[in-house]
C-alpha cells in the first residue's frame, strides 16, 4: 500500500541525510495519522523525529528557523485545511526570504501535508487557489501517488528551495509497486507529466 512505500522511503532518507529532521502534530510517537513515519522515531530517536503542539504557525516558524541554520526539515501540518493557520509565515517569510534579503539568507524546509478527498468539511479540503496565489516563491507539489511523492521529496531534499508537498489522502490505501531505487530517483518539478498520450486528448 502507499503508506508502506512512503514509510520505507522516509526511512531511507533518514539513513542518507544525518542533518534531516521531521516534526509535526502526531508525527513522532504515532508515526503520523497515515503511518508514513510509523516506527521511525524508535529507530532514529526523539531528537530527529518529534511531536509538536497543535499550532501550525509555530511548526512553520520552527522549520524556517532550523532551515536558516543549515538544517533540512520535513515539517508536517496534519491536513491541508490547516495550512490556512500557517499562511502568514509561509507567504510573508518563507516564500520571500531569499528575495527580501537579496540572496543573503535562505531556508528550504519541506512542509508536508495531505488533502483532496473532498468528502467532508474538515480534514479533506483543497484550498489550492488560495495557495497558488499566495505562495509565490516556493514549490507547490501535488503528487498523484506515493511513488511520485517519493521522487518529489528526493528532488526537494537535494534543493535549496522551500516547498509545500500535498499528499493525496486516498493514496495511502492504494496499492503500488515499490521501485528498487526508491531512495534515489527524482521527479522534475515544473514539468507536466504525460500519463497517457492520445490523438484527441493527452492526459
Amino acid at each position: 500500500a502507499g503508506f508502506q512505500i512512503i514509510n520505507h522511503f522516509f526511512e531511507k532518507c533518514f539513513e542518507k541525510y544525518p542533518d534531516l529532521f521531521a516534526f509535526g502534530e502526531d508525527l513522532g510517537k504515532l508515526g503520523d495519522v497515515n503511518q508514513g513515519f510509523a516506527g521511525l522515531q524508535n529507530k532514529f530517536g526523539e531528537n530527529r523525529i518529534f511531536d509538536t503542539g497543535i499550532r501550525e504557525w509555530t511548526i512553520v516558524g520552527q522549520a524556517i528557523g532550523m532551515g536558516m541554520r543549515g538544517l533540512k526539515t520535513i515539517a508536517e501540518i496534519q491536513y491541508l485545511d490547516y495550512v490556512i493557520y500557517a499562511l502568514a509565515p509561509l507567504s510573508d517569510d518563507l516564500s520571500t526570504l531569499r528575495y527580501r534579503t537579496n540572496g543573503i539568507q535562505m531556508s528550504a524546509p519541506i512542509i508536508r501535508t495531505r488533502g483532496h478527498r473532498l468528502e467532508g468539511i474538515w480534514h479533506s479540503g483543497s484550498p489550492m487557489g488560495m495557495l497558488l496565489n499566495s505562495l509565490k516563491g516556493m514549490h507547490l507539489c501535488v503528487p498523484r501517488n506515493m511513488v511520485q511523492a517519493a521522487g518529489m521529496y528526493n528532488t526537494l531534499l537535494q534543493s535549496d528551495d522551500p516547498a509545500l508537498v500535498i499528499e493525496v489522502l486516498n493514496g495511502y490505501r492504494t496499492k503500488e509497486r515499490r521501485p528498487d531505487n526508491l531512495g534515489e530517483f527524482t521527479v522534475p518539478l515544473g514539468q507536466a507529466e504525460c500519463v497517457r498520450e492520445g490523438e484527441d486528448i493527452t492526459v
